[in-house]
């Protein structure tokens, strides 16, 4: 009974698993961007996207939410900047033959 139950949830986790991303503290900040990035998909295609954000050289981003909307397989990662940067690029990866859909923040000191 204990293992049927155990199988079940984590069966379920699996399902409903996405690769959200979330880097530093967003709470702690002023959310200077926030954005849904969408792009559609082509059958039986990888779709990978870039995207880059680059605020004043004084506010430092402390911050970074990126939540899959379509709770798919897809990954982003962080390839530049980032925390304590003043800009950060995102490149964002799809399972094949689905499309993109990111709801994307960004959190950033005051600076003054």
């Amino acid at each position: 009974m204990k293992v049927t139950i155990l199988l079940v949830l984590i069966t379920q986790t699996w399902l409903v698993s996405s690769y959200d991303l979330t880097v530093g503290h967003p709470q702690q900040g002023f959310m200077v961007k926030e954005e849904v990035l969408n792009y559609n998909y082509f059958p039986f295609m990888i779709r990978e996207k870039d995207y880059m954000y680059s605020g004043p050289a004084y506010q430092k981003i402390v911050g970074i939410e990126v939540l899959d909307n379509l709770h798919s397989r897809a990954t982003v990662v962080v390839t530049a900047g980032g925390l304590g940067h003043s800009f950060v690029s995102l490149r964002m990866r799809s399972e094949r033959g689905t499309g993109l859909e990111y709801a994307m923040r960004i959190f950033v000191t005051n600076g003054l």
